[in-house]
């Protein structure tokens, strides 16, 4: 604050001290910042493995699958569903897994924490080609996580059954012995002559002369 007063012609100059700071110590204090340790993360997760990884069989054959559920993170999994898939390498040949085998999904009780579950899954190969078989697992709820797992494949090669013809038939001779001694060569009603008899002309005979024929058997071939 500055007073100015003039007296006699004197000029007279007064200043009053402003107001003194607050003490040092009357100062709000500032915390230090404070590092604060992120929380861990508390997942459950599924690693599933299939065996054998290759298979080879023939159209109607039956197999066997193996496959294998765990449980590596750090929570146990909700209520789970694995379900088979059979998906074929080649375009050219369709596939319906329900063919291949009739129970394609399972439940899976929770897994805990570094717990394993064995699946065993049963196959028939109605197919010829390549194929891949695996099997996906996913939560039934979001306890247990919310992502689908799929294994490897396993690798099936399916060969097709050998027939000995075209259409699939298997030629088979049948032979009716003739009680006569004939040849078989004669025609309808007329025979040779007999094996102890000099053929020097042939003879009628009266019995049945032997004949062959061919008769046909449909199926695969083992």
């Amino acid at each position: 604050m500055i007073a100015v007063l003039v007296l006699a012609g004197t000029l007279i100059v007064m200043v009053a001290p402003a107001h003194p700071a607050a003490p040092a110590a009357a100062r709000p204090a500032v915390a230090a910042p404070v590092a604060v340790a992120a929380p861990v993360a508390v997942t459950a997760s599924v690693a599933v493995t299939v065996a054998p990884s290759r298979h080879s069989t023939v159209i109607g054959a039956r197999f066997t699958l193996r496959s294998q559920l765990t449980n590596p993170g750090s929570a146990p999994t909700g209520q789970l569903i694995a379900h088979l898939n059979v998906t074929s390498l080649t375009s050219d040949v369709y596939v319906d897994p329900e063919d291949w085998s009739s129970q394609r999904t399972l439940e899976v009780p929770p897994l805990r924490v570094g717990g394993t579950t064995l699946l065993s899954w049963d196959l028939q190969a109605v197919n010829a080609g390549r194929f891949a078989v695996y099997v996906v697992v996913l939560p039934v709820s979001g306890a247990g996580g919310d992502r689908l797992v799929v294994s490897p494949p396993m690798r099936v090669d399916v060969a097709g059954r050998r027939t000995l013809d075209v259409g699939g038939a298997l030629p088979v001779v049948l032979a009716i012995r003739s009680h006569s001694g004939c040849s078989p060569s004669s025609p309808d009603g007329a025979c040779g002559a007999r094996s102890d008899q000099r053929a020097t002309a042939p003879s009628r005979c009266g019995g049945a002369c032997l004949r062959i024929g061919a008769a046909r058997w449909s199926g695969d071939m083992p």
